[in-house]
């Protein structure tokens, strides 16, 4: 144990150490410089909806100081990160006393009413079921990718509106909806969300957003290697909640706190052997650290993202369990309509708690105005483990992507129609698993997506094709 925590303090540092110059570069850029520009005023010009003490506030700036260009720059990308603005340019006119600037903000927002379209085809590997007793008996229980692959699309509709609230303070409600080939329902996970965002609590620019999302009843049919069947699992959940706040640093930085709470309930059929039922309960909670300098919250084509958080998870699992008779199926036991209404007798309950250390990092790199290219690493490691042990416990998790863009007509043409963008990707995926007494797990994922976006006033509509290679390994020892 001693040696796998030398090896993550070992990795965490090297990302660390990798990012820190990057962020101190630019932090001795913006004291270096000399303020440049004593404003007399700030004006906002363009904003129909968003009022003009909140782009102010988050700007940054005030009027009666003194910026440099540097920071002016900077000032512009927070406010062109904000989810209701779609570009923003910041210009100086002469000021009403001899050697002072009025600063004018111009802004071109979003609709009120909004949509987003996101078309996905894909290539993949096609998961097979069945086991031949040679792969049974050997060390790979199985191992995937295999020869045979899938070709499917997926089709994801959102349709939104945002309500501002006084000054600083904005309603929000989505409704999602997806098509997986059985026609246009509901969207797995969280169709309906609504909440609250306020940019000024406090009067300190302290973020805060609170969001209740309605998650729909569903049916998820999977394959389990180890007992090598068909296992059903029908799932109900509650409302979930979650808060999110955000403390403002110098320059770009944030100190980010988040609570998210969530309940379940899975119903599962394996095979025709026996029925479980599991009531879960999940709370999270994290705090972290931001800094970010990129360009756009969307489609970002410059500057530096990095986040590291230290997140606390808890789930609470209460089973049940009842084996079926021979001649009896999951119908005649229970019924239909009544899955989450049955009694079950008592088997027992699970209480894990983990402690999770999660960073990321993202550079974006701006060439010729019309070319940016981008790289991202994400790290997952697991710092601490009480209770119970997590039925999938994910010992260590990185990702790498790669990736380039063009803008395909300009920033006059974008401000004028919207913004019209090709990009591709390359991304690698590994997640590795404790190591249990008869299995050890590990997943790997490779991906190569191409992706050509088009952004307005309106919303966003992307069209997507992926390629993919999967392998899931379960070894014994």
């Amino acid at each position: 144990m001693n040696h796998r925590a030398s090896i993550r303090h070992l990795l965490l540092s090297l990302l660390f150490l990798g990012v820190a110059p990057l962020v101190w570069a630019e932090e001795t850029q913006l004291r270096q410089e000399r303020p440049s520009f004593q404003l007399s005023g700030i004006e906002v010009r363009g904003n129909r909806l968003v009022s003009a003490d909140l782009l102010i506030k988050e700007s940054g700036l005030q009027a009666t100081q003194a910026y440099s260009e540097s920071r002016l720059r900077f000032a512009e990308s927070r406010i062109k990160r904000l989810p209701f603005v779609l570009d923003v340019e910041l210009s100086l006119e002469r000021g009403d006393r001899y050697g002072t600037f009025l600063l004018v903000i111009r802004v071109w927002e979003s609709k009120a009413v909004f949509f987003s379209y996101d078309r996905f085809e894909f290539d993949q590997p096609e998961q097979v079921n069945d086991i031949s007793s040679e792969a049974a008996d050997s060390s790979l229980i199985p191992s995937i990718p295999v020869d045979d692959r899938t070709e499917r699309d997926r089709n994801d509709l959102a349709f939104g509106g945002r309500w501002f609230v006084g000054r600083f303070g904005l309603v929000y409600a989505t409704l999602h909806l997806a098509n997986r080939g059985d026609g246009m329902d509901f969207a797995p996970g969280k169709p309906v969300d609504f909440g609250f965002s306020h940019y000024n609590l406090f009067g300190r620019n302290v973020f805060l957003n609170l969001n209740v999302q309605w998650v729909q009843d569903h049916e998820v049919h999977n394959f389990d290697p180890i007992s090598r069947q068909n296992l059903t699992t029908e799932i109900g959940r509650e409302p979930a909640v979650t808060l999110a706040m955000a403390w403002p640093l110098r320059n770009q930085s944030w100190i980010l706190v988040n609570a998210d709470r969530f309940q379940e309930s899975q119903f599962h059929q394996l095979a025709d052997f026996f029925t479980d039922r599991i009531e879960e309960k999940r709370l999270t909670l994290s705090a972290g650290w931001l800094y970010d300098t990129t360009n756009d919250s969307v489609l970002p084509t410059q500057g530096t993202r990095f986040q590291t958080k230290l997140e606390y998870l808890r789930s609470q699992s209460n089973f049940a369990f009842q084996e079926l008779a021979d001649s009896r199926t999951l119908e005649d036991e229970f019924g239909t309509s009544n899955t989450f209404d049955t009694n079950f007798d008592p088997l027992g309950g699970l209480d894990s708690r983990g402690t999770f250390l999660r960073s990321e990092v993202s550079r974006y790199h701006l060439w010729r105005q019309r070319w940016n290219f981008m790289e991202r690493l994400e790290i997952l490691y697991r710092a601490d483990e009480s209770g119970t042990p997590f039925i999938l416990p994910i010992e260590k998790a990185g990702s790498l992507d790669v990736g380039a863009g063009l803008d395909l007509w300009g920033r006059n043409n974008t401000r004028k129609y919207g913004d019209l963008r090709l990009e591709g990707t390359l991304g690698h995926v590994l997640r590795k698993f404790d190591p249990e007494p008869s299995i050890q797990r590990e997943e790997h994922f490779s991906r190569a997506e191409l992706a050509l976006a088009f952004r307005n006033a309106w919303g966003l509509v992307r069209l997507s094709a992926r390629y993919a290679t999967e392998e899931k390994i379960i070894q014994r020892p």
